[in-house]
C-alpha cells in the first residue's frame, strides 16, 4: 500500500453505538505527564501486558462537536482524541485526528485547517474506556497556523491529519507526554485506545512493530494481535515502552494474516505546529 493512499481525507472508521463501551476499566494506570504527583511512584510497568505503559485515567477520548456543517453528537462515535502538550509553558490540549471533520462523520462536507475554529461551534469528549458517562466541554478549536490563502500551508496540514482543541475549563489537567523522537524501525509502539474487538474492552494498549517510516514523518506499523478491530481509533496516541507519545493513528486495515495501521510522528505535528 503507497502512503498516497493511506492519507486519503475522509477515512473515518465506521459509527459504532455508543452502548459497546465498556462501563469499568482496569487499564494500564498512569501517564508519564501530569499535574498530580502521586503518579510519579506508580509501577511502570502494565499489570495487562508485559511492557506495556501505564496511561492515566480521563486522558484518552471520544470526540464530539457541533459545526456549521453538521454534529458528531455525543453517542455517535467516530474515532479517538487524547490530551497532551505542545509545550511545558502550555496548557494541556485535547489532539484528535483532522479527517474527523469531514463526510465520514456525516458532516455536510470537508472542513479545511484554516476554517476550523470559525466552523465549529463546540466541542465536546467522554472517556473513551468508559470509565465515567460524563460529557465534558472542551475549549475552541485551535487555530492552525495558516496565513490566508496560503493553499501550500493549507495542504501541509491536511496531509499531517492532525486537529488540536483547547482543553478547555472541565477536562482534568492529565496528559500524556509528548516524546522528541521519531521511532525507529522495528520499534515496539502502543495504540492507546478502547477497541471493539479483539482485546478486551478494558485493555488500553495494544502493541505494534514499526514497518516504515518515510521522509515526511508518515509511518506505519504492524500490530501483534492480528485479530484486533482498528474502528474508531482513529485519532488515538502511539505510545513508547515508557509513555511517550512517539505518534498519532490516522488509519488502518486488516488482512487475513495481519492488522496494519498508519499515522503521523509527533515529531512531524509538533514541528509544524511550532513552526508559525
Amino acid at each position: 500500500m503507497t502512503l498516497s493512499k493511506i492519507f486519503i481525507r475522509g477515512c473515518t472508521s465506521a459509527l459504532i453505538a455508543s452502548t459497546l463501551l465498556a462501563p469499568a476499566l482496569i487499564g494500564c494506570g498512569w501517564p508519564v505527564g501530569s499535574d498530580t504527583s502521586s503518579s510519579r511512584n506508580l509501577p511502570e510497568t502494565s499489570r495487562e501486558l508485559p511492557g506495556a505503559p501505564r496511561i492515566e485515567d480521563l486522558t484518552v477520548w471520544r470526540p464530539y462537536f457541533n459545526t456549521t456543517a453538521g454534529s458528531v453528537e455525543a453517542g455517535k462515535v467516530i474515532g479517538t482524541a487524547f490530551t497532551t502538550r505542545l509545550s511545558e509553558a502550555e496548557s494541556p490540549v485535547v489532539v484528535t485526528a483532522l479527517h474527523h471533520f469531514g463526510v465520514g462523520s456525516g458532516l455536510d462536507r470537508e472542513l479545511n485547517p484554516s476554517e476550523l475554529r470559525r466552523v465549529v461551534q463546540r466541542g465536546f469528549s467522554s472517556d473513551a474506556f468508559g470509565m465515567s458517562d460524563r460529557i465534558f466541554h472542551l475549549g475552541q478549536v485551535r487555530s492552525f497556523p495558516i496565513e490566508a490563502g496560503d493553499a501550500a500551508a493549507e495542504q501541509r496540514w491536511i496531509d499531517l491529519d492532525v486537529a488540536v482543541f483547547e482543553i478547555g475549563n472541565q477536562l482534568p489537567k492529565r496528559w500524556l507526554e509528548l516524546g522528541d523522537v521519531a521511532p525507529a524501525l522495528d520499534q515496539r509502539i502502543w495504540l492507546v485506545t478502547a477497541v471493539f474487538g479483539g482485546a478486551p474492552a478494558t485493555q488500553k494498549c495494544h502493541p505494534a512493530r514499526v514497518i516504515s517510516s518515510d521522509s515526511t514523518h508518515q509511518l506505519s506499523y504492524r500490530f501483534e494481535n492480528t485479530n484486533l478491530s482498528l474502528e474508531a481509533t482513529e485519532g488515538a496516541a502511539l505510545v513508547s515502552d515508557d509513555g511517550f507519545v512517539i505518534g498519532i493513528h490516522l488509519g488502518g486495515e486488516a488482512t487475513a494474516t495481519h492488522v496494519e495501521g498508519w499515522g503521523v510522528t509527533a515529531t512531524a505535528f509538533k514541528d509544524a505546529w511550532d513552526a508559525h
